[in-house]
């Protein structure tokens, strides 16, 4: 049997840990975590960590990506950012990172072999309280999301950032305003690059770089689509789709296949990239990956038995400063008239991926071939 205590998390014991976020509702955690149980019988799995890929897929939980690492993969990644970012012994961090996460799993696994301590604070985001913390106990490391950052330097505390030797930030992009403030402190900070397919982070830069440098653990190319292509020592012994019916997606041979990632690339050199963004309609929520296809094949469903039609709302997602984007939908009913549906589509995706804001319009723009016109629809809520 696997070990499905996040609390628990061991590099050494020889079993399998199975990391689900505990806030999802208790029927998806078992669902998930039966199939992940499978997976690991069918393909014999021994000493992994399973984790979920973020966001929603095409219906809830059931249609998320179940990442399957070793943890000889997770040590090898910690392993070359310990040696990268020459991060010792004497080091503290404060990690504000969930466990079930790849990034706070990383950290562990960081401190695991360097032998630094750490204080786990990654309860329920409390900005108050990580400022009191910095202030009031001596931390030397940090890794957060963009969100949480520009939390911090909203506070009256935020010189609470300065007591620290470096800031590790990534999950997404950075907006040019979040740039501009940590300007005066961007020595302190390492903007990096990675995601749960490569056990935590691949590359890296400082803030105002325009190329990432690759972590020597790693080789990457790009496909004829110009998509990330991958390959380490840290990449998934398995990826699985739990609605998929199949046993597995794919397997890996560690250091002989590649993986194919969603973002598309220029390379550089041997050992640089620009990250050019996402594959379309794929966008990152507070460091998170959210598909708006998945969301709009739910709100699609939550309305089937309605009197209301697909052709009356458009689902879409807006820049915001502090998530980088958030989800709005376009009506041309009232808010008032489908808050029962904006409820119950509220309970199917996770906190980040909710309807932030309703926009009622007068008509909805379209293509002669029926596509939504999304400029213009930006241009009835300006």
């Amino acid at each position: 049997m696997a070990n499905y205590s996040v609390k628990e998390v061991s590099f050494t014991k020889p079993e399998n840990q199975i990391l689900i976020n505990p806030r999802w509702p208790k029927i998806d955690q078992q669902f998930l975590i039966e199939q992940a149980e499978k997976i690991l019988q069918v393909l014999k799995l021994k000493n992994h960590f399973v984790l979920t890929s973020s966001g929603s897929d095409s219906s809830s939980y059931k249609n998320t990506k179940l990442i399957f690492l070793s943890k000889d993969a997770v040590m090898a990644s910690a392993a070359s950012a310990n040696a990268y970012f020459h991060l010792q012994a004497t080091e503290n961090w404060l990690k504000v990172l969930p466990t079930f996460h790849v990034s706070g799993l990383g950290i562990l696994a960081r401190a695991h072999l360097s032998g630094a301590t750490v204080t786990d604070f990654a309860q329920d985001w409390n900005v108050d309280s990580v400022v009191k913390l910095l202030n009031t106990q001596k931390f030397s490391l940090m890794s957060m999301v963009p969100t949480q950052v520009f939390d911090i330097l909203q506070h009256p505390g935020k010189d609470c950032l300065k007591t620290l030797s470096k800031i590790f930030i990534g999950g997404t992009a950075l907006t040019e305003n979040l740039l501009q403030k940590l300007k005066p402190i961007e020595k302190l900070f390492h903007y990096t690059y990675g995601m749960t397919e490569t056990a935590s982070m691949i590359a890296a830069k400082s803030l105002f770089q325009t190329h990432f440098e690759v972590l020597p653990h790693v080789d990457v190319d790009r496909d004829d689509q110009g998509f990330l292509k991958v390959r380490s020592l840290a990449t998934p012994t398995a990826i699985h789709l739990a609605g998929n019916k199949d046993k597995s997606l794919f397997t890996y041979r560690p250091n002989q296949d590649w993986i194919t990632m969603e973002d598309r690339i220029e390379i550089f050199g041997a050992k640089q990239i620009q990250v050019l963004g996402r594959s379309k309609d794929l966008i990152k929520i507070n460091g998170e990956s959210v598909s708006l296809p998945a969301l709009r094949k739910i709100w699609s469903q939550n309305i089937s038995e309605s009197a209301f039609s697909d052709n009356d709302f458009h689902l879409s997602s807006l820049p915001d400063e502090r998530s980088m984007n958030k989800i709005v939908l376009y009506s041309l009913v009232g808010e008032s008239k489908i808050r029962v549906f904006l409820q119950r589509f509220a309970e199917r995706v996770l906190p980040f991926e909710k309807i932030a804001q309703v926009y009622e319009v007068p008509h909805m723009p379209r293509t002669e071939l029926g596509k939504v016109i999304e400029s213009q629809l930006i241009q009835f809520v300006k």
